[in-house]
């Protein structure tokens, strides 16, 4: 009963979250925060009953989309020291680290989180935004390894446009774009980036 009560609660978590992201892409942050709160409060439960790293993984994202860094960070290193094969923990783990700056650690943890599920494409993704502007070389090659398993993740292509705007790629940039366009229409990041590699592009015409 105690295992089925933290089931329940991790997937009440797991809606929450899922609705709270969509509240924040439609401009709805306060509503957001309550969903986040709430989400984190049945995390903290499903933990207590019967410790599991989907419950950790709950915790974690909620701590830090409410702003909640320090606790965040504490509760995913509890989480990958309890649970050390859970790959979604590492990469919620290196998330965080993203955030606070830490660009060295994030990507210890999205590695650790690709060494336990190869085909992670969100852990490439994190990894070629922390190589975008150091490297853009290789945040290309991990937008070109991350679309290999999923071609219409939408982030993905777009950072490999980013990369190859970095390195001068003007039209593949924005060919790049507008097969991420198509998947997301009416993105306003795309379009925005869209309209700076344009001008980019014409003042290297002149």
């Amino acid at each position: 009963m105690t295992r089925d009560n933290s089931n329940t609660r991790i997937n009440l978590a797991d809606g929450l979250i899922n609705q709270a992201k969509w509240l924040i892409e439609i401009h709805e942050p306060d509503l957001a925060h309550e969903l986040l709160e709430e989400a984190r409060d049945h995390a903290r439960v499903a933990i207590r009953l019967h410790s599991r790293d989907t419950g950790y993984y709950n915790l974690v994202t909620s701590l830090r989309m409410l702003g909640e860094l320090e606790e965040a960070l504490e509760q995913g290193r509890i989480g990958v020291e309890k649970f050390p094969d859970a790959d979604g923990l590492w990469f919620c783990l290196g998330e965080v680290y993203h955030e606070i700056g830490d660009a060295q650690q994030a990507a210890d943890c999205y590695a650790k989180a690709i060494e336990f599920r190869h085909n992670y494409v969100a852990a490439y993704n994190g990894l070629a935004v922390l190589f975008a502007e150091s490297n853009p070389v290789q945040a290309e090659r991990l937008c070109r390894e991350a679309l290999t398993f999923d071609p219409r993740h939408v982030e993905a292509r777009t950072n490999l446009g980013n990369a190859l705007a970095r390195q001068g790629q003007f039209n593949e940039a924005l060919s790049e774009y507008r097969r991420a366009l198509r998947l997301d229409p009416g993105n306003p990041q795309i379009i925005e980036n869209m309209r700076t590699v344009e001008e980019m592009r014409r003042q290297q015409e002149r």
